[in-house]
């Protein structure tokens, strides 16, 4: 399965865009990471797969720009206004179940260590996170997701 082929089955799968691009396209801004401290979508600090545990963007910035390519993939929800905080909730819920569909995708034809999937919000694989069996649970405020919400996947090729 080449890169395009990833894509192309990510549009069956629901994306609304999708794309193979330069690794400088992704923009990682300390902002959304000061965002995360200040526990806007209530997630900070429960998971492996979020902040802190992730990284310093700085760190995780150039990790992305090690691959020569990567794939960028769109989803889009419709909202009544920005205020619609449930319409976001879904979409991100919808987009990172069409994130974990192509996963799976390709997981049947390259190894698991072939590539590394980034998508929207902390990971909410599991109801409860394993993280949180030696850390205390914090309480979720408010939900809030982009409008447009962004997966990448950077191929180890």
């Amino acid at each position: 399965m080449d890169l395009k082929q990833i894509v192309d089955k990510g549009m069956e799968i629901g994306f609304t865009r999708g794309r193979v691009a330069d690794p400088s396209m992704i923009k990682m801004e300390e902002v959304f990471r000061d965002s995360c401290k200040s526990n806007i979508c209530g997630k900070y600090d429960t998971s492996w797969m979020g902040p802190p545990q992730i990284g310093e963007i700085a760190d995780l910035k150039k990790q992305v720009e090690t691959f020569p390519e990567v794939i960028i993939l769109q989803s889009e929800k419709e909202v009544e206004d920005s205020f619609d905080l449930e319409a976001m909730a879904e979409g991100a819920v919808e987009h990172n179940k069409r994130l974990r569909a192509l996963v799976e995708e390709i997981h049947k034809e390259l190894p698991r260590d072939r590539f590394l999937p980034l998508g929207v919000d902390c990971c909410d694989y599991c109801e409860r996170c394993a993280y949180l069996e030696t850390n205390p649970v914090v309480t979720r405020t408010r939900p809030w997701h982009l409008l447009k919400l962004t997966a990448w996947i950077l191929p180890l090729f």
